[in-house]
């Protein structure tokens, strides 16, 4: 039979917990860890960074105001901008009439027109176009204050080409202009077919 050695045992019982202990800490512990405090920690690092992100956000946003409000500011400007154009392109062709106003506008700056060639309308997708010729003369000081005034015209017109003839010190010289005028843009004809409605009611 064997002999009972409770000192053996009891050596054998530590070894047993230390053992015990060891697994635990190097198992149970960073298990532990991994499922509790690392969650906590990367929601920490999260948190950490959005308040930060946030922080940034916040000190830009007197920079962000400025810059939201210049863009809104250049919106109502464009659109501005585009009524104004529409209400300058009418609904039909009206090449007389633009020509009674290069004319005026010519006579009003001395420049005297000799030819006046309306070309072929040319439809596009949002409007249509005709090139218009132009031969006239003038000192070379009224023909630029003329080209100056087509942008100013009641009918928006586009200069596309221009060769002014003559050598100095010649008083008059004559000129060669293309021009671009518009009609028909979806606009423009809205507003004819309304203002025909409203005629016909009446």
């Amino acid at each position: 039979m064997f002999e009972h050695d409770p000192e053996k045992s009891m050596r054998c019982f530590a070894w047993a917990l230390h053992g015990l202990g060891a697994f635990v800490a190097a198992v149970v512990v960073p298990t532990v860890w991994w499922m509790t405090s690392a969650p906590l920690e990367f929601a920490h690092r999260d948190h950490a960074a959005r308040t930060s992100e946030l922080a940034e956000l916040l000190e830009r946003s007197n920079e962000v105001k400025a810059e939201h409000a210049r863009l809104t500011a250049a919106l109502q400007q464009f659109k501005a901008d585009a009524v104004a154009i529409q209400q300058r392109i009418p609904a039909e062709s009206l090449e007389a009439e633009f020509l009674a106003q290069l004319t005026e506008t010519a006579q009003t700056e001395g420049v005297h027109i000799l030819d006046y060639r309306p070309g072929v309308a040319t439809a596009r997708d949002e409007y249509s176009q005709m090139e218009i010729g132009l031969s006239c003369q003038g000192t070379y000081a009224s023909l630029c204050r003329f080209v100056s005034r087509l942008e100013e015209m009641p009918r928006l017109a586009h200069l596309v080409a221009l060769q002014i003839e003559g050598q100095p010190p010649a008083s008059i010289y004559p000129a060669e202009m293309s021009l671009v005028i518009y009609f028909g843009g979806k606009a423009s004809v809205k507003t004819a077919a309304a203002k025909e409605a409203v005629g016909v009611k009446r």
